[in-house]
């Protein structure tokens, strides 16, 4: 059983779990493990670890290219319309029957 037991203790780290997430198996009539089956015991090394972050930025740079596009497009629009009325001829005209009826 002591082999069994360590070579499920051996892939914690590889879960991704700790002796303490574990227990052990706990004799409630005596209040303590029964005997081989107490928790093992999680050593905690103190080593540096480098963290190393990377950010993919390609979210942010197509938005940024889809808003600037739209926004060109939008000022283009204005400086056409401009110089359309400035022309006589405005993109948006009102009919002589709309005018009459503000009056």
């Amino acid at each position: 059983f002591k082999q069994v037991k360590a070579a499920f203790e051996s892939v914690y780290p590889a879960l991704g779990i700790t002796c303490a997430d574990v227990g052990g198996l706990w004799n409630e009539g005596e209040k303590e493990y029964y005997s081989g089956m107490e928790p093992c015991r999680t050593i905690v090394s103190s080593m540096n670890t480098e963290t190393v972050t990377k950010n993919n930025n390609t979210l942010a740079v197509a938005l940024g290219c889809t808003f600037g596009a739209l926004f060109a497009i939008a000022a283009a629009m204005v400086v056409y319309m401009r110089s359309r009325e400035k022309q006589g001829a405005p993109v948006f005209k009102t009919s002589e029957e709309d005018i009459k009826d503000m009056n």
